[in-house]
């Protein structure tokens, strides 16, 4: 159900428990982030005696996120880009939102929203504040890096915590001083809710893999490279299309498998699209909600981002039983057993990627013993419900610091 809140949107999934219930609200930018990696723990969270709440810029995966997790989500309009005109109203919206449901918990994510969530929260008097740093930069290389690691600073100076979903993100962290090492938890990652039982059950992957390849025309005998994320330059699209095309006349049997949105923040670029789009061999199936079936078709994923927390392709596609070449960068060197699992190359290096492409290439059983160690590795490390554990503790431990129960199980049978 839809209905005005004020300057933003309403969506009532829940209904609302008695005065004595902890508020949790979870604000991300975009509502694709909520929709990738909030599934099952905002119901989990619910089922523990919290009334949960979302907040994000409009969308259809909000919508999702709602009506599957039985939350209230609350559309703000935002952008992922930071503008001096738009986000002191954003801010406002905001603040009127946090006052009026008196939210006890703010859990805000991503650096444009995590900023104006904390901003918010102390604004309105909310009294636990938790943001997670999701990926770090290596250094602030140009103006607009410059701009997100000051948002991640200040975020994190108002936060009462600060999560990280792995240790090479929070030692950048560190050495870039955002935020001081005391106030840092690394948690395991919510990048591995997806890791379930149906996503890692390769039982059906070949008739995942020739049922897709029919429907996207992808020859069954081809090798695919594919790419799952944000069709966007931070996610290194130009240096992927630079290193296909470098290989494209040597291996006429390679192909691009581009899964992903293409995003006007950050663009790649209109000559890029243009040779994505010109291309028979690249083939762009914008946004996807079942990337399962599209990881079948792939023979390697190719991540090249250039900043990231923990990413959740490299290890959805290790889980499928896929080599991965990523970024020698913070997140994807814990997401990556360099040698074991897959290859890293330096970021923003068309040439260096396209070698270790090459290199899978020309060496087909080395491409499937990593696939095969990464699907082990992947199996025995990661486990996405960790995480949920890990931040309900977080959440408990900080309420009673403050003198605020939780909803006890009798009164959450009674609701």
């Amino acid at each position: 159900m839809l209905e005005a809140a004020g300057d933003s949107v309403e969506t009532s999934a829940l209904r609302r428990p008695g005065p004595s219930t902890v508020r949790i609200v979870v604000q991300t930018t975009v509502a694709g982030s909520l929709y990738a990696f909030f599934r099952g723990q905002l119901r989990w969270l619910k089922s523990h005696g919290f009334e949960v709440h979302t907040v994000s810029a409009p969308g259809e995966e909000l919508t999702w996120v709602a009506e599957s997790e039985r939350v209230s989500a609350h559309s703000v309009p935002m952008s992922r880009s930071f503008s001096p005109f738009e986000d002191p109203l954003t801010l406002w919206r905001l603040v009127r939102l946090y006052r009026r449901h008196r939210f006890t918990v703010v859990h805000s994510f991503t650096p444009k929203g995590g900023l104006l969530g904390m901003l918010a929260a102390v604004l309105a008097g909310c009294p636990v504040r938790l943001f997670t740093l999701w990926g770090m930069a290596p250094a602030a290389i140009n103006f607009r890096t410059r701009v997100r690691v000051w948002a991640n600073k200040v975020s994190c100076a108002l936060a009462n915590k600060v999560f990280v979903e792995c240790p090479s993100t929070a030692e950048e962290a560190v050495a870039q001083g955002v935020c001081p090492r005391e106030k840092l938890i690394v948690v395991p990652a919510w990048s591995t809710s997806s890791l379930s039982r149906e996503f890692t059950d390769l039982s059906d992957a070949s008739q995942l893999r020739a049922a897709t390849r029919r429907e996207w025309d992808l020859p069954p005998n081809s090798v695919v490279i594919g790419f799952v994320g944000r069709v966007v330059r931070d996610k290194g699209v130009r240096e992927l299309i630079e290193g296909f095309e470098r290989l494209a006349s040597e291996f006429p049997e390679l192909h691009l498998l581009m899964v992903g949105v293409r995003e006007a923040e950050d663009p790649v670029g209109e000559d890029f699209l243009r040779r994505m789009d010109n291309s028979p061999r690249v083939c762009c199936t914008g946004f996807q909600r079942d990337v399962r079936r599209f990881l079948s078709a792939m023979d390697i994923l190719v991540h090249p981002s250039h900043r990231e927390g923990l990413p959740t392709a490299p290890l959805e596609a290790a889980a499928r039983g896929l080599p991965v070449i990523a970024t020698r960068i913070p997140g994807c060197i814990d997401a990556v057993r360099e040698g074991v699992t897959g290859l890293l190359v330096p970021p923003r290096d068309s040439e260096a990627l396209a070698e270790a492409i090459r290199y899978y290439l020309t060496n087909p059983d080395i491409r499937r013993e990593h696939g095969r160690s990464g699907r082990e590795w992947v199996l025995k490390k990661f486990d996405g419900k960790a995480a949920w554990t890990a931040l309900l503790s977080e959440y408990q431990r900080l309420l009673a610091e403050r003198g605020i129960p939780p909803l006890l199980k009798a009164e959450r049978e009674r609701a």
